[in-house]
Parts: structure tokens; C-alpha cells; sequence
């Protein structure tokens, strides 16, 4: 998870035993912890809306799912990636070097494309005029 919010604004996760003692009827929820795979919110109101931002997990190749986002967007990681375990094996570090070299510069191509679609091609740059 890499956010949660309501529309009045970030929540903050505490822990268990702080979350024990918020008043848990009633509010806007202003807090959340995660215990055992679920989220609890303080103060408990199931009518506001709540918006959680996460990464999603790279879904397994399978038979009946051949393929998935990461295959169709970046094919070329799994080659590295499968060429850099092979030579892991094999102790050829030379070659081990090499692959490892492309596949971090495959992620690194992903990562950058992934902020490009997040914040926009170009840098941000301070406007200054009149009023």
C-alpha cells in the first residue's frame, strides 16, 4: 500500500495498541492499522469513502495466463532476468556482470517511463509574472 485517504485527507496508520485506544464509533476516519491482512479505521463510519493507492503484484505466468502487463510492456526483463539466474547457476561471473548490467538498466528504463506517465515528460520549472 503506499497511501490511504479520505477526502479530508491522509490517514495516519498507528499501531495496535495505540488504535486500541481511539474511539472507534462515529467521525471521519482520521487513523488505520493493519493487523492479521485487515485494515481497521478509527473512528469506524462506513459511509465515508475511502481511497487506498498501492502496487499491484506482477501476476504469475501460468498456462491459462500466458502472458501479463510486465511480458507485453518490458519482454526484455524477463530475458535478463532469467540470464542472469541461469548464470548464477552455471558461477560463470563474467557473463553474470553482463546480464545483471541489462537487466538493471530494463528496470531502470520502467522505472523512468513510470514517472514519465506519473508526473509528466518534462521537469517542473518556477513561473514568474505579473499578478
Amino acid at each position: 500500500m503506499v497511501s490511504i485517504s479520505t477526502g479530508n485527507g491522509p490517514l495516519r496508520q498507528v499501531g495496535a495498541v495505540e488504535f486500541a485506544g481511539y474511539n472507534t464509533i462515529g467521525g471521519i476516519p482520521r487513523h488505520y492499522v493493519v493487523t492479521d491482512g485487515s485494515i481497521s479505521f478509527a473512528p469506524n463510519n462506513t459511509t465515508t469513502p475511502i481511497r487506498m493507492v498501492y502496487r499491484r503484484r506482477i501476476p504469475a505466468l501460468s498456462l491459462t495466463a500466458p502472458t501479463n502487463w510486465l511480458l507485453t510492456l518490458a519482454p526484455d526483463a524477463y530475458l535478463y532476468g532469467s540470464l542472469m539466474q541461469a548464470e548464477s547457476f552455471d558461477m560463470n561471473d563474467e557473463r553474470l556482470a553482463g546480464w545483471k548490467a541489462m537487466f538493471d538498466e530494463t528496470i531502470a528504463e520502467l522505472r523512468q517511463d513510470a514517472s514519465r506517465r506519473k508526473w509528466g515528460a518534462g521537469a517542473l520549472a518556477p513561473r514568474i509574472g505579473r499578478t
